[in-house]
């Protein structure tokens, strides 16, 4: 049985800001996975609420 990294896509919800002070670094991130993950659920979710929470 696969480890599901969230139970659902209404579980990103549970995914929060730690810190509510928003630092503007100009600093640049990379989201790499697998490409056989990539029609996975949980990183489809993780990558979208990844994007909503930068910057731009």
């Amino acid at each position: 049985m696969q480890l599901l990294l969230m139970e659902n896509i209404s579980a990103a919800d549970n995914v929060v800001q730690i810190d509510k002070h928003e630092l503007v670094t100009g600093d640049s991130y990379y989201f790499v996975y697998k490409e056989s993950q990539a029609k996975n659920t949980d990183i489809q979710v993780l990558e979208h609420w990844l994007l909503t929470q930068c910057v731009i």
